[in-house]
């Protein structure tokens, strides 16, 4: 496997791989993106955090889509408290432990969150939606390093011409997508 970029961007850390072809031996002449390796972004899995990243302003807008950041870790959801019982505790009323990661002094933030809007309304089809996905993805992995720590959330706003897509899957619409995301997340580290 060769360290290139593929598909033309400028994601330097992509490993180029190739696929099988019908007789099952491999081929080279076919490239698929594989994902970096040692790098890894979490994701955003509350609908809170997804709320409080997206009333932020845009930190980069395009035709299609707009990019929101938040300097924040993603919240941890609380455990409802139990009531203590009736009877007397052996170890005391002094707290004698150290206070919780979660209530500890914040550290320095690092790391990188992500989350994905591509609503239903903009792309119909389950096959646009996951090809759009899938093309956010890549394309931040391939900006992290340039880009703040920090919560990020990519939305879709507006949808691709079906008259020029006609395909819900094709190449041209992945290649338009890649680079117009490559496009607004350059503006994104840019203005950082």
């Amino acid at each position: 496997m060769a360290e290139i970029p593929a598909d033309g961007s400028d994601c330097s850390h992509a490993v180029v791989v190739g696929l099988p072809n019908a007789a099952g031996s491999f081929d080279a002449s076919v490239p698929v993106l594989a994902r970096p390796a040692g790098l890894s972004l979490g994701r955003i899995l509350r609908s809170a955090d997804f709320q409080i990243v997206l009333s932020t302003p845009p930190r980069s807008r395009s035709a299609h889509f707009s990019v929101h950041h938040l300097a924040a870790r993603p919240s941890v959801a609380k455990k409802p408290v139990k009531k203590p019982s009736p009877a007397e505790l052996s170890t005391g009323d002094e707290q004698s432990c150290p206070l919780p990661v979660d209530d500890s002094p914040k550290a320095a933030l690092t790391g990188q969150w992500l989350g994905l809007v591509v609503p239903k309304r903009h792309a119909k089809r389950s096959v646009t939606r996951n090809l759009i996905k899938r093309q956010m993805r890549t394309v931040m992995q391939c900006h992290a390093a340039s880009l703040a720590a920090g919560l990020w959330v990519l939305r879709l706003k507006a949808p691709f011409d079906r008259k020029q897509f006609v395909s819900p899957a094709s190449d041209p619409l992945r290649c338009a997508a890649h680079d117009e995301l490559a496009l607004l997340l350059q503006r994104a580290a840019a203005r950082g």
